[in-house]
C-alpha cells in the first residue's frame, strides 16, 4: 500500500477548476507504477524481462471532484492477483478524511515482442490488501449497437507512451471530448467503466461511436474495437 499527498495544479483542471477526468487516470498511472515498484514488481522483472504493464479495465465512481488548489490524499493499493490479471485499488481522499473518489483497475501484462497477453506471468505473489466499502472488480462494458459516428482521432506522436502504444489517458480524452464544454457544467461525469480491448498505435485513425446520450462509447480502428465504455452524468 502506498499513499501520496497531492496539490491539484492549474495544469490539472478544466474550466470549472475541477481535476481533469485524464489527469485522474494520469494520475492514478503514477502512483500504481510506485507502488508496482515497492512490492517487487518494478523493471528488473517486468521491462528489462520484455513484458509490459497494460490496463485492461477501469472503473471510477466519482463522489466528490476535487478542485484546484486542493490536497488531497491518493491511496493505492493491490488486492490478490486473479488469475493473469492484478486487480488494483485506488482512493483520493480530501484533507478533511471525506473519500471523494474511488478506483478499481485491472492490468495485466503483454510481451514486448509479440504484444499479447501473458497468461502465465511469472511474477510472485505480492502481499494484498482489502478494504471496506471498495469498489469490485470492473466488469464487461454493457454495449449499445444504436450507435451513430462522432469524430475521429488520428494517433501522434505526442498520444505515445513509453510501451510504444496510445496511453490510456488519451482515450480517456475522447470520452471527455464528446461533449462541449458548456455540458460538464451541470452534467459532471459521475461513474465510468473502461474496457481497453486493442492497442492503437502511431497513425492508425480512432472513430468515435456513441449512443443517444453517450452513456456507451465504442472507439474502432477499422472494424477492430479497440476500447468501450459506459459514462454516467450527474
Amino acid at each position: 500500500m502506498i499513499s501520496k499527498d497531492i496539490l491539484i495544479e492549474s495544469t490539472m483542471v478544466d474550466k470549472r477548476q475541477k481535476l481533469k477526468l485524464p489527469s485522474l487516470f494520469g494520475l492514478f498511472q503514477d502512483i500504481a507504477f510506485a507502488d508496482c515498484e515497492k512490492i517487487g514488481y518494478g523493471h528488473d522483472v517486468t521491462t528489462n524481462a520484455g513484458k509490459l504493464w497494460v490496463f485492461t479495465r477501469v472503473q471510477v465512481e466519482i463522489k466528490q471532484e476535487p478542485s484546484q488548489l486542493d490536497h488531497i490524499e491518493f491511496l493505492t493499493y493491490p488486492n490478490p492477483q486473479k488469475g493473469f490479471a492484478f486487480p488494483r485499488q485506488g482512493l483520493i481522499k480530501s484533507s478533511q478524511g471525506e473519500t471523494l473518489i474511488q478506483i478499481c483497475s485491472l492490468s495485466a501484462l503483454i510481451d514486448s515482442s509479440s504484444r499479447r497477453l501473458i497468461f502465465k506471468p511469472g511474477l510472485p505473489e505480492a502481499e494484498s490488501n482489502s478494504l471496506e466499502g471498495e469498489l469490485p472488480l470492473p466488469g464487461k462494458v454493457v454495449a449499445d449497437e444504436k450507435v451513430t459516428y462522432k469524430f475521429s482521432r488520428t494517433i501522434r506522436a505526442s498520444d505515445i507512451d513509453l510501451n510504444g502504444h496510445m496511453n490510456n489517458t488519451r482515450y480517456i480524452e475522447l470520452l471527455v471530448d464528446i461533449h462541449p464544454t458548456s455540458f460538464y457544467q451541470d452534467h459532471p461525469i459521475a461513474s465510468l467503466l473502461i474496457n481497453y480491448e486493442s492497442e492503437v498505435a502511431e497513425g492508425e485513425t480512432l472513430d468515435i461511436l456513441t449512443n443517444e446520450k453517450a452513456t456507451y462509447v465504442r472507439g474502432q480502428c477499422g472494424d477492430r474495437v479497440c476500447f468501450e465504455a459506459n459514462l454516467n452524468y450527474r
